[in-house]
């Protein structure tokens, strides 16, 4: 009878011995899945933009607008993207982004205009937004003439540029954003905002107008 009262007053005891025990075991193994998926996400971020060679980049190539550009594999395509006026219901532009797969940045739009009166990309700049931007500096894109603003933000640790393009009656706006991760750039893994505007001229080079 003694023995019996003492089994059941220990039972709870080794009851709560082993919930504790599952308890660490499940901690320890979701810290090490997360761990793992973020040195997976680490790693991702750094093949983008510096790959070794942009010989195994894929090609987008839009035969509607004449258009060629090399992004990185590993990156996806988003089409149909299309803005129209309020007003008239016209269509103001059409556009393209490419975005790492599941992440939000960094990211590229293309967005096509029409270029009616076949002006230069200052001139076509002041038409469409209704004045001229000093910040924006004359560029050249394999041969094609431009204008371009470079933006640093976030202490160098952020990196935005706006390209616009002409060739006959179409114009192009090709935007670059590459938004902090402070949970990475704690750890010393971002790149730094020198390393996106090399990783964005290298990506620029390949464009091709026809």
């Amino acid at each position: 009878m003694n023995s019996l009262l003492q089994y059941s007053k220990s039972t709870p005891k080794k009851t709560t011995i082993l919930t504790i025990l599952i308890a660490v075991f499940a901690l320890v193994l979701i810290l090490g899945v997360a761990y793992g998926s973020w040195k997976k996400f680490s790693k991702k971020e750094v093949e983008f933009i510096e790959p070794a060679s942009i010989t195994n980049w894929q090609t987008y190539s839009n035969g509607k607008w004449g258009f060629r550009i090399k992004y990185p594999k590993g990156w996806v395509v988003k089409e149909g993207i299309e803005v129209t006026s309020v007003e008239t219901n016209e269509l103001i532009y059409e556009g393209v982004k490419f975005l790492p797969d599941h992440q939000k940045s960094p990211y590229i739009d293309i967005l096509k205009y029409d270029n009616p009166q076949n002006l230069s990309a200052k001139e076509w700049a002041v038409w469409f937004y209704g004045n001229e931007n000093p910040t924006y500096q004359n560029t050249i894109v394999n041969g094609i003439e431009g204008i371009r603003k470079d933006t640093i933000v976030e202490k160098g640790e952020a990196f935005f540029s706006d390209v616009i393009l002409v060739k006959g009656d179409k114009a192009y706006e090709i935007k670059f954003w590459e938004v902090p991760r402070k949970e990475i750039q704690g750890k010393g893994i971002a790149p730094s905002s020198e390393e996106w505007r090399l990783f964005w001229d290298k990506t620029l080079n390949t464009i091709e107008i026809d």
